[in-house]
């Protein structure tokens, strides 16, 4: 019997495809191990017991976990080998969560539907705020939302389109939301044409998104209440086919489309530093469109439709040091630049968490292919 078992151990100990066999074996106390079992009674030795671990080259031949799975009875190899331990693989792309960001998380992952609409109260500090509502499928007014809203986003809501204007100037009207808390607001809707004072009071509004909008032109003093803005999206479509051919259909209907821009269409943006405008088919810029947004860091405008083709030189962009910026008229050169002004408050006026701020491209492209 002791034969026996010291050739299955050692039978097991070279299934393993070691590279240092001789070292794994020395380690393995097979001595110790053999004195310890009792051959009449079968019993479990006692350096099991004592649950000792034996240390290898690379992989551990782990005999107490081998011994659990082996069969007395018919003395077959066991079915898992256990022994056999898996090294941990380190992510290096993310950062590590500690139990404080996973509690945080799970907090930001709940909802609670409002009474009423297709809304959802939503913890957002990764976009620095402490309360966020989210309203799907929305097709009218806005259902009533809490005074103390700092984030909006009315995504996935085509319905609009089919809004009067006497309907659209009333949208906010009974949702008793407090413009003056409000600090981001993102609407996909293809709202399409506007009244001039759909804006009007939103003086707190620091980001502002308006893609899949289906705009043409914009009132002239559509902005002018929005004094405090950082950031403007008026991009167009920018879905690619390979996104997802529905998801492309439904932007592409819905994407933005604007052919001109006003003179004073950004005048009272003082503070905005972050625009763009790419992707949409503008053919000219009035000369002093942008006299009024000299700190503006990162401006888009490729993909436009100007003749002639769109130079640094044009009147409306001398006013900027291409050098010191982001201004894009050939090449789009990416969001990493407007990403790092939200991770240090530049944008929202509030620092935002930089770990989840990583994640919402990814998140919301996977919203946009769940349409």
């Amino acid at each position: 019997m002791r034969v026996a078992l010291l050739l299955l151990i050692v039978f097991a100990v070279l299934s393993k495809g070691r590279k240092n066999e001789d070292d794994d074996l020395e380690d393995l106390d097979l001595e110790r191990y053999l004195d310890d079992f009792e051959d009449e009674g079968g019993e479990e030795p006692e350096a099991r017991r004592r649950g000792q671990q034996q240390q290898g080259d690379g992989d551990e031949f782990d005999l107490e976990s081998y011994l659990d799975d082996f069969d007395d009875s018919n003395d077959e190899l066991p079915q898992r080998r256990r022994f056999e331990e898996e090294d941990d693989e380190e992510d290096d792309e993310g950062m590590e969560l500690t139990e404080a960001d996973e509690r945080e998380y799970m907090q930001q992952t709940s909802t609670y539907e409002i009474e009423g609409g297709h809304c959802f109260i939503i913890p957002a500090f990764e976009v620095g705020c402490d309360l966020s509502v989210s309203c799907h499928s929305i097709t009218g007014a806005l259902p009533k939302l809490p005074a103390n809203t700092e984030c909006l986003w009315i995504r996935e809501s085509f319905g609009l389109t089919k809004l009067s204007m006497e309907e659209k100037k009333g949208f906010w009207s009974s949702a008793g939301l407090n413009k003056g808390v409000l600090r981001l607001l993102q609407i996909e809707g293809g709202l399409g044409d506007l009244p001039e004072d759909f804006f009007k009071g939103f003086t707190q509004l620091r980001f502002l998104n308006l893609e899949a909008n289906k705009f043409v032109t914009l009132p002239e003093r559509l902005f002018d209440d929005l004094t405090n803005l950082k950031v403007l999206y008026l991009t167009g479509n920018h879905i690619q086919p390979d996104e997802g051919e529905e998801l492309y259909q439904l932007y592409k209907k819905n994407g933005n489309q604007l052919k001109s821009l006003e003179e004073n269409q950004f005048k009272t943006m003082k503070n905005i530093k972050i625009l763009l405008l790419h992707h949409n088919q503008l053919t000219s810029l009035p000369n002093t469109v942008f006299q009024n947004n000299r700190v503006l860091m990162t401006l888009k405008l490729i993909d436009n439709k100007f003749k002639p083709a769109l130079k640094y030189s044009h009147p409306a962009l001398t006013i900027f040091n291409p050098k010191k910026m982001q201004l894009d008229l050939k090449r789009d050169t990416g969001d990493g630049f407007e990403d790092e002004l939200l991770k240090t408050g530049q944008l929202l006026d509030k620092t935002v968490d930089p770990f989840y701020l990583e994640n919402i491209q990814r998140q919301d492209y996977q919203d946009k292919m769940e349409l």
